[in-house]
């Protein structure tokens, strides 16, 4: 879900709006061939293929969407914050600093 926070302060997304494509590269269906055969769980992509930001989104959403993370990491932000600042995300600063993203969260059960 960090992942897709991310996404979203970086790309905000209207309603209606599809927002900005992000284009599959070969890089990228190389990573999904690999994680595929390690038995990662993945959704299917091709080269060239363009994946709407709601639809990257929603992929992300669904088990099989861990390629779909890497794939949006190359999508430059267009909101308020730089690539420049995406060393100090969200998850490494405030309440999540010096926390690891794999801790336990309070009040969930497995």
């Amino acid at each position: 879900m960090m992942t897709a926070y991310v996404i979203l302060r970086d790309h905000p997304l209207a309603a209606i709006s599809s927002g900005p494509a992000v284009t599959v590269t070969a890089t990228a269906v190389g990573t999904y061939q690999k994680d595929l055969a390690s038995g990662d769980s993945v959704v299917a992509v091709q080269a060239g293929e363009q994946m709407s930001e709601r639809h990257a989104l929603g992929a992300l959403l669904i088990p099989s969407g861990d390629n779909i993370a890497t794939l949006t990491c190359s999508m430059p932000p267009t909101g308020a914050s730089s690539p420049s600042a995406r060393p100090s995300s969200p998850a490494f600063s405030g309440s999540m600093a010096g926390k690891p993203l794999n801790a336990p969260v309070v009040g969930m059960a497995p």
